[in-house]
């Protein structure tokens, strides 16, 4: 959240306080999505992005796909209820700004689902559904341009675009931004780190801290992934991988909490 990450930029300051006293560098903390929207606010217009392009709120983003599906033609497998097509496309569109798939790619898929030799009939009807619902989507982000706003996945994957598409704008960003620290890395989605990646290129100066075991976000579009291939998705300038260091001391918790945590644990 802004709160945690305005906290964790106090907190940042005060340890690198001797730093800041002799040089005057200070630190920037956003969360991923906030660094994203503002390259989008300063370069969307690079990708079709009005700098003053508004974002949905969920009420707005069901109004958006309520208002498409009367131009779409006739659902033959989906439900006609109009809650669970909106809720089901707002998803898909969620999952396919966060891993950076193409309609294309998803329609595909469906396909080679419905001619998989032993395919039952479940598969076959999940794949028919999520083939009329990538219409729906595709018909939602239609309407998302023509009204000049974007929602909370565009955030991410519209700066991706930007970083991977334009070499003046990524080496500003890169010149701005030399020393990158990423937190809770096993919470990223792979739209965020693909925007990290332009971020930083090969051999910059990057550290990634999380815990695979935390990981409790998949349902959102995060990967632990990105945090267990962290070194061969960011190398060093000669190519050898980065280090994995432990990070063993406990700050949060005293000594009885700790105690009790680990007997719960040990029998596990």
């Amino acid at each position: 959240t802004n709160k945690a990450a305005g906290e964790l930029q106090d907190r940042v300051r005060l340890a690198l306080s001797e730093i800041y006293d002799k040089t005057g560098e200070d630190v920037s903390v956003f969360t991923y999505n906030a660094f994203a929207a503002g390259i989008v606010r300063e370069h969307g217009l690079l990708v079709g992005v009005e700098p003053e392009a508004g974002l949905l709120s969920d009420a707005q983003q069901w109004q958006l796909v309520l208002s498409c599906l009367d131009d779409l033609p006739p659902f033959e497998s989906l439900e006609i209820r109009s809650s669970y097509v909106v809720r089901s496309a707002l998803g898909l569109a969620s999952s396919v700004a966060d891993h950076m798939v193409g309609f294309a790619d998803i329609d595909a898929a469906a396909d080679r689902t419905m001619a998989l030799k032993g395919a039952d009939d479940d598969m076959i009807l999940t794949a028919a559904k999520r083939k009329e619902l990538v219409r729906a989507v595709g018909a939602y982000v239609g309407a998302k341009t023509r009204s000049q706003r974007i929602d909370f996945g565009d955030q991410v994957s519209k700066a991706v675009e930007v970083l991977e598409s334009n070499d003046e704008v990524r080496n500003s960003y890169r010149r701005r931004f030399p020393f990158v620290l990423l937190d809770e890395y096993q919470d990223t989605n792979v739209a965020q780190r693909r925007m990290l990646q332009a971020l930083i290129g090969d051999g910059g100066a990057v550290t990634a801290v999380g815990d695979a075991r935390q990981a409790i976000f998949a349902w959102r579009g995060a990967t632990m992934f990105n945090l267990i291939n962290f070194p061969t998705h960011f190398r060093r300038a000669d190519g050898r991988t980065y280090e994995h260091v432990s990070l063993s001391e406990n700050f949060r918790s005293g000594a009885k909490i700790l105690d009790v945590a680990n007997a719960v644990v040990e029998p596990i």
